[in-house]
């Protein structure tokens, strides 16, 4: 796909002259009438042989100009096409003529044309979506359809409708647009009305026992999309399935990470070892043999940061390249020369990812080899790219930017059911983004529709994805206005309320979305939250539809009541105000949204649903225990984590330390022992443990030491009287990140006479 200097181009004229019609001298600058008092004198006409998509483009403009005007417009082919007054879909000898033949045959693959030529109207694109989109185009952006959800579908009356002269000529800022884990994206018809060619959605691979990510491309009606071999898991952390462990590391050890000089079995593969590249080279070659259709191949590092390879070869190539990503991308450069050698039409992916994230120093992507940018752990969400927060993520993307040829980026909004004020900074994002030469994006999002604005994110980001350089605030107030109707206003001061409350209280906003404690995430502030939405209720009480998804997006404010309903009913009750919503309602609105998506869903969604639930009933089980816990700060993660009984859960503060931990034990024992899972791979952890009576003045328990490993037992030499008890973290230098980048405790039991 050829791009501009801002990634589209557009050109739209056309005025209304104030007559209606089509006449033999009609001027550049006059109106068609299109239809008129349910009559229409046009035809669409298709070439004869079209495309699926291009025969389907013809039959939706039929279908909503007919809904639009009540006129008729019947679909033909270019062999019955009347002498005029047509509209024309997709390229046949009669769009050639109408503009020219070599406009029509040099458009890109997305590239679209909307243009009248005297009486007729040419829809035209390149294969094999253009035609689709050009067709949508119309709809949307010229007639005013929106396309709001799966569910949600807005299309005018006009029982006149007449266009001005249309000279458009566009195409998309990013060719790969809407990797969107979003429930709303999840729907063929959304996708292509949104001009978004990719679905990705989570699943389970059958008799799996975890959850993978599977891409699933738009079928061939709706345009297709880019494709990743199948099946399994293939769009991501690969080498899970190209060199898995439980097949070759007891006869093969040295094809995986070596770690403190030991090869570990979970690992990333010791990516300067011959037999490694061979043996996945030749996994990758079978996949595309398997799947012809494939455009993509995905090449990249398990998930995680420390398990990466510290054998000689491998370290001298990173200290080389100043980044992990010297060995990675060597690889991956080897893997996609063989094969470019058998398919030269295939892009070999890769991930710039935690340790890989630095650009190296000296290795290049090859020209069939894209790399694609991950900005986890390295962001503030709720600031632009180009904040002075983020200005270590800016210096990533500068730096592949300036060396790769196919760059891609792979952005995160997993606020689940909190809410998320990142809704200023999409637009922002994607401009920086466009500009620095970003090709596609993939944007990591929740898999729940309850989440806080599913659909509201899901349609600015296919708007903004199209063209970023559209005022975002504007697209909000309008989706917000036309989705929920006469709450709109409600629903937008609420929206306004949450992201000012964070500004003003200088939050940070992290991947997972876990704000608590923050100072937004308040009993005034939320409060105010509550009271906007009882009204946008009221405002579409008599109205089932609207009423259902204000009582939707209503639960991202009940799910933070829920969570803070023992703190914050004290308080109301020292003011003498409304206690919060009770749990009760909460979790009961949370099921009935479960069963409403759960119906007719596959088993594997299903079981992802009720998962989902057992994991917020949990937490809402544990909110008291929040009460008891105070923390320094908390990265993606909640404090009261590290006291919940599961060791998968854990209290993140971020780093490099130091950072403290206190649980409030409710009254005054005496301490025996403590034992503390720190919950990664660490070398060591530098930290101690304090006492106190009041939670004021506090005394050591366990002075400041070093353990190795992540598990430590502390016995106490005298049973220590405390009330409460605080653990600070000064410093834990994993294999990672010898730095000390992550902190966190996974489970701390402190056990009591």
């Amino acid at each position: 796909m050829k791009m501009t200097s801002i990634g589209l181009k557009a050109c739209v004229l056309g005025l209304a002259l104030g007559f209606a019609g089509c006449v033999s001298d009609r001027t550049e600058n006059s109106e068609l009438q299109l239809a008129r008092e349910g009559k229409t004198a046009y035809a669409i006409v298709h070439a004869s042989d079209c495309q699926p998509a291009e025969r389907y483009a013809a039959q939706e403009l039929s279908d909503y100009l007919h809904e639009m005007t009540g006129a008729t417009f019947p679909v033909v082919d270019e062999t019955q096409a009347p002498r005029t007054r047509r509209i024309v879909v997709g390229p046949c000898e009669l769009s050639r003529r109408l503009l020219d033949k070599e406009t029509v045959e040099k458009l890109e693959s997305e590239e679209i044309v909307v243009r009248t030529s005297g009486c007729d109207l040419v829809l035209v694109g390149g294969s094999p979506r253009g035609t689709l989109y050009a067709a949508y185009h119309l709809l949307d952006n010229v007639l005013g359809v929106r396309w709001w959800a799966a569910d949600a579908t807005f299309v005018p009356r006009k029982p006149e409708l007449n266009i001005p002269a249309l000279n458009i000529l566009q195409e998309p800022a990013f060719a790969t647009r809407g990797e969107l884990h979003f429930v709303s994206a999840w729907n063929q018809d959304w996708s292509a009305h949104n001009r978004v060619n990719r679905m990705c959605y989570a699943t389970w691979d059958p008799g799996a026992p975890a959850a993978t990510t599977v891409s699933f491309t738009i079928d061939e009606k709706h345009g297709g999309g880019i494709l990743y071999p199948m099946p399994g898991q293939k769009n991501c952390h690969t080498f899970y399935a190209y060199l898995p462990a439980e097949k070759y590391f007891d006869a093969h050890p040295d094809w995986f990470a070596e770690i403190n000089g030991k090869r570990v079995r979970n690992s990333q593969p010791c990516l300067s070892n011959p037999d490694v590249l061979k043996v996945v080279t030749e996994a990758v070659l079978e996949d595309l043999r398997q799947n012809p259709g494939a455009t993509m191949v995905n090449v990249s590092q398990i998930d995680g940061s420390d398990n990466y390879c510290r054998c000689d070869k491998c370290r001298k190539i990173d200290e080389e390249e100043g980044s992990g990503a010297g060995t990675l991308l060597r690889f991956v450069n080897a893997v996609a020369e063989q094969v470019e050698k058998v398919r030269p039409d295939v892009l070999v992916e890769t991930l710039a990812y935690l340790h890989t994230r630095p650009a190296p120093k000296l290795t290049r992507p090859r020209a069939n080899v894209a790399v694609r940018l991950c900005n986890f752990g390295a962001c503030d969400f709720m600031r632009a790219f180009d904040a002075p927060v983020n200005a270590k993520i800016l210096d990533n993307l500068r730096d592949w930017s300036s060396i790769s040829p196919h760059l891609f980026f792979w952005d995160y909004m997993l606020g689940y059911l909190r809410p998320y004020p990142n809704l200023r900074t999409i637009g922002p994002n994607l401009r920086v983004l466009a500009q620095q030469g970003v090709k596609g994006c993939l944007i990591e999002g929740s898999h729940f529709t309850a989440a806080e604005f599913d659909e509201l994110r899901t349609w600015l980001l296919s708007r903004l994805l199209w063209n970023p350089f559209q005022d975002d605030q504007a697209l909000i107030a309008e989706f917000v206005h036309g989705y929920y109707g006469p709450a709109g206003q409600y629903v937008l001061k609420y929206i306004n309320l949450i992201h000012d409350a964070a500004i003003k209280g200088n939050c940070q906003l992290f991947q997972g979305g876990d704000l608590e404690p923050s100072p937004f995430v308040n009993y005034d502030v939320m409060l105010q939250a509550e009271s906007f939405f009882r009204q946008a209720e009221q405002a579409v009480a008599s109205q089932a539809d609207l009423l259902r998804r204000v009582r939707r997006t209503h639960m991202a404010v009940q799910y933070v009541w829920t969570l803070n309903r023992e703190e914050w009913a004290a308080e109301a009750r020292q003011r003498g105000q409304p206690p919060p919503p009770p749990a009760a309602e909460f979790y009961e609105a949370l099921r009935r949204q479960a069963l409403v998506e759960k119906d007719g869903a596959p088993k594997n969604r299903q079981r992802q649903i009720d998962g989902f639930l057992a994991t917020t009933e949990k937490e809402l089980e544990l909110a008291p225990l929040k009460l008891s816990i105070k923390a320094s700060k908390s990265y993606a993660t909640q404090p009261y984590m590290a006291f919940d009984g599961d060791p998968n859960t854990a209290w993140n503060p971020g780093g490099p330390g130091p950072e403290w931990i206190q649980r409030d034990l409710g009254r005054t024992v005496s301490v025996k022992s403590i034992r503390t899972d720190f919950g990664y791979l660490y070398t060591n952890v530098t930290y101690q443990i304090e006492a106190s009576q009041d939670g004021q003045v506090w005394t050591p328990m366990i002075g400041r030491k070093t353990a190795e490993g992540c598990l430590s037992e502390d016995r106490t030499d005298d049973a220590s009287a405390a009330r409460f008890v605080r653990t600070t973290i000064f410093s834990a230098a994993s294999r990672g990140h010898p730095q000390g980048e992550w902190l966190g405790i996974a489970e701390q039991e402190i056990v009591a006479e």
